[in-house]
């Protein structure tokens, strides 16, 4: 069974694929420099979107910029090119019809967390499948920030954001990031369709 399969039978079964060195330390280490280089210029992230969007650090503490494909070459060349063939394999595999996906660079300060929350939105059904690729140099369970998915018959999955691991999982469940105890780096995104509404 190859990675692609593999990825496709865990989200299958699990509404949840974690693969471990989706890219390698060395692409991790030019990421990680690149954000950091840029830091001071992501901006507070909020929750909701259109006239629902609103800055709530008691629910959300991370600090994003969205990601241009076609002007971040890097990230482009190292991670989201490496994407395409998965959302090609998730529509030939799940009939998603996803068309387009987006990506924003997340970083956690120490001390912050994001609640239990969905990332589909009550005005858009556009969201299909959320991912987030590492970008933890080091990263031990001292460090906490776990991703906590929630499944629809109750249990949960907790996830360490170790450096180079993707996480794919649907965008309807239930999910919420622990509080970090060191600064926490990663690209999340999402695989949309058009909206049904």
């Amino acid at each position: 069974m190859n990675v692609l399969e593999k990825i496709c039978e865990d989200f299958y079964r699990n509404s949840v694929a974690v693969y471990d060195d989706f890219i390698s330390g060395k692409e991790v280490c030019l990421l990680l420099n690149n954000i950091k280089s840029r830091k001071n210029y992501l901006q507070k992230a909020g929750i909701g979107n259109k006239l629902n969007y609103r800055l709530n650090s008691v629910v959300r503490g991370d600090f994003i910029e969205w990601i241009d494909p076609e002007k971040e070459t890097l990230f482009a060349d190292i991670y989201l090119n490496k994407l395409s063939p998965v959302i090609e394999v998730f529509n030939k595999t799940f009939f998603l019809n996803i068309s387009k996906s987006e990506h924003h660079i997340a970083f956690y300060p120490t001390g912050t967390h994001y609640a239990k929350h969905v990332d589909t939105f009550k005005n858009s059904d556009a969201r299909l499948v959320s991912s987030v690729l590492y970008l933890n140099k080091d990263w031990t369970a001292e460090h906490g920030g776990e991703l906590c998915i929630y499944s629809e018959n109750g249990t949960s999955q907790k996830i360490e954001p170790k450096s180079g691991r993707l996480v794919l999982f649907e965008s309807i469940l239930s999910h919420e990031v622990l509080e970090c105890h060191a600064p926490r780096y990663s690209i999340t995104g999402w695989f949309k369709r058009n909206s049904l509404f």
